[in-house]
């Protein structure tokens, strides 16, 4: 048990913060702060724009459709906040920017070459190359795309 409630019985009593820290043995600072609790408020900034229930509502249209642009969640919803004050709120919840995942459209000359690869390298003769075209079949499945800018690979289950 702290010594607040010590402090505050003392203190009730009518002991002055000097005698209260002699008897506790503390500084009169300690017993400065537990007599008056000196807590933080919860709320130190601006006050929020947004009720909670505005906040179940912008959750709610993120959820529904997860590519929607926040200005026009902001639009659709009638909202007096920024779009950067929609995406707080999206993130305080747990769901971060989406976005579309961007990959080169196939070309023509591409698709005649994949076929050209096809029909060249198609030569099933025996069960052992049957075998081995369902994998790499398998592994096709999965599309791999570079973006230009991070030089990173993506990988698009389909």
């Amino acid at each position: 048990m702290g010594r607040a409630p010590y402090c505050t019985e003392m203190a009730k009593a009518g002991s002055s913060q000097r005698k209260i820290a002699q008897y506790l043995g503390r500084t009169k600072t300690i017993v400065f702060n537990a007599l008056n609790d000196r807590k933080k408020s919860e709320s130190t900034g601006h006050p929020r724009k947004t009720t909670a229930k505005d906040d179940c509502v912008i959750m709610r249209a993120s959820k529904k459709d997860p590519f929607k642009a926040l200005k026009k969640i902001r639009v659709e919803l009638n909202l007096a906040v920024s779009s950067l004050t929609v995406q707080r709120r999206l993130v305080e919840r747990g769901l971060g920017g989406k976005s579309f995942r961007k990959f080169p459209m196939l070309t023509p000359k591409h698709l005649k070459a994949r076929m050209m690869f096809a029909l060249n390298h198609f030569d099933v003769i025996g069960p052992e190359k049957e075998k081995q075209w369902r994998n790499i079949l398998r592994s096709d499945e999965t599309k791999v795309t570079s973006s230009a800018r991070t030089e990173k690979l993506g990988f698009i289950a389909q």
